[in-house]
């Protein structure tokens, strides 16, 4: 999940629990059904590219979960098998 603000607001949430329950929210706020389409199409086509620490193997699962825990992560981190 990201939520982004350009007014400063503090947006209050306890994102452990959203990630520990499996929540999923999937909503966006001023923007077009064909902005949001146009802006996952860039990303398939590699134009706009997602901020990732680093790839990381099933070894080192129980570290990247006390990182993020511990919000150590710039961005995001990905597990691979």
């Amino acid at each position: 999940m990201i939520v982004g603000s350009h007014t400063g607001r503090e947006f209050p949430l306890d994102t452990l629990t959203i990630y520990a329950n499996e929540w999923e929210i999937i909503g966006s706020r001023n923007v077009s059904k064909t902005e949001l389409h146009d802006v996952v199409r860039m990303t398939a086509d590699g134009r706009v590219k997602p901020v990732v620490e680093a790839g990381f193997g099933l070894e080192d699962a129980e570290e990247i979960h006390r990182r993020v825990g511990a919000r150590e992560v710039v961005g995001r981190a990905v597990i691979e098998p």
